[in-house]
């Protein structure tokens, strides 16, 4: 794997176990808190976030090779808002419904997807050549398109957000002890 992709994939799996281990450690009732109606629960919380890497992933795989051009002005300035919800944790509606969580899936089936999707990104990482870094990747519905690398950095900021987000739930005054 080549160094700044390997250092990437090392920050997301340190995250994934944090946020494993969070789970792991709390009770099924306290999985399951939303903390007002229509709330994610932790792990719905959990499945979003497998699913927009799975999405990401398979959007980056689709597009490899293609050369990714300059940026227009709404999604320079998506670009900006975006990183600004994912490191102030403002609070936002999901923007992508195919990536709306089952809201019945179990610690176990969480655990399960997500080692698929971490495994499917680590063969494509892998596989990956320094150049392709720069290539297209995908289209992110605020901040429009991603190179390789920002895509991978936007899984990062991601996946931080939504930790920030599981701290929020569990500090909430009616979790359950």
């Amino acid at each position: 794997m080549i160094p700044r992709a390997e250092e990437i994939f090392e920050r997301l799996e340190e995250q994934r176990r944090r946020f494993l281990d969070t789970v792991r450690g709390l009770s099924p009732e306290q999985q399951c808190f939303r903390s007002r109606e229509g709330a994610w629960c932790t792990l719905e919380v959990g499945h979003h976030v497998v699913l927009a890497e799975q999405r990401t992933a398979n959007a980056v795989k689709r597009h490899r090779g293609m050369q990714s051009g300059k940026r227009r002005i709404r999604y320079r300035i998506g670009n900006v808002l975006l990183w600004t919800i994912l490191k102030t944790g403002i609070k936002v509606k999901n923007p992508v419904p195919e990536a709306a969580p089952d809201k019945n899936i179990s610690r176990e089936e969480l655990e399960a997807a997500w080692n698929q999707a971490r495994n499917d990104l680590q063969a494509f990482l892998e596989a990956l050549q320094v150049a392709e870094l720069k290539d297209a990747a995908f289209k992110h519905p605020l901040a429009g398109p991603f190179t390789v690398e920002e895509a991978l950095a936007f899984l990062v900021g991601h996946l931080d957000h939504h930790l920030r987000q599981i701290d929020r739930i569990r500090e909430h005054p009616d979790f359950p002890v």
